[in-house]
C-alpha cells in the first residue's frame, strides 16, 4: 500500500554464495544493478514478501 507521502513498505535481499559473490540483477530498460527488492503487501510480513 502507498502512504499518503507516495511511499510503499518493501523489502530488499542480498544473496551470497559460499564464495562471497553477491547477486545483482540488472533493471529492465535501464543502465543500472540493483539487489533483488520489492513491494510488502498489508497482509505479508517482510519475510514473506521476500518470496
Amino acid at each position: 500500500m502507498i502512504d499518503s507521502e507516495g511511499f510503499r513498505a518493501n523489502v530488499g535481499i542480498i544473496i551470497c554464495n559460499d564464495k562471497r559473490e553477491l547477486f545483482w540483477g540488472r533493471r529492465v530498460g535501464q543502465d543500472a544493478w540493483q539487489f533483488p527488492q520489492g513491494g510488502i503487501n498489508a497482509d505479508e510480513t517482510p519475510e514473506q514478501a521476500m518470496y
